[in-house]
């Protein structure tokens, strides 16, 4: 169904790797991407710069993702990232909330390259969540 081929999509660009702007606390827009791991269990940001020293990384397993949030959802999460985003990019905007191993709550807001790859990324993360979730209902052993 329009499901499959959103999710396909969304896989298949996700393994190459995608472009994004990671956008911080000060609205500061940094150079980043992600990428979706082959058992589609987890989603990798990370920044792209050439700067020496360890990158900053995201894994968040889609399992972990308490919520995917828009700007004209709710402007108070998004707290100063959005001061300096101009309209254009806050359609783009998202900030993906989950939790680590250890409960501690952590978040990661980014720009989609367009604001249909935005609703799809959205979407998408939505349902790879459930189907993690009926996947862990049944762990099947592996070899």
């Amino acid at each position: 169904g329009v499901f499959c081929e959103l999710v396909k999509t969304f896989v298949h660009r996700g393994m190459e790797g995608v472009f994004c702007e990671l956008v911080d606390e000060t609205g500061s827009l940094r150079s980043g991407m992600y990428h979706i791991d082959e058992r589609l269990s987890s989603v990798t940001f990370e920044l792209v710069e050439d700067n020496v020293g360890p990158r900053a990384k995201h894994v968040i397993p889609f399992c972990q993702v308490s919520e995917v949030l828009r700007p004209e959802d709710g402007e108070a999460p998004f707290s100063g990232a959005l001061k300096t985003l101009n309209a254009e990019q806050r359609k783009k905007l998202l900030k993906v909330v989950y939790h680590t191993e250890h409960m501690a709550k952590r978040h990661v807001c980014f720009l989609e390259a367009t604001n249909s790859d935005r609703q799809r990324f959205m979407t998408c993360v939505r349902i790879l969540r459930r189907y993690m979730d009926e996947q862990s209902d049944e762990l099947m052993p592996v070899n």
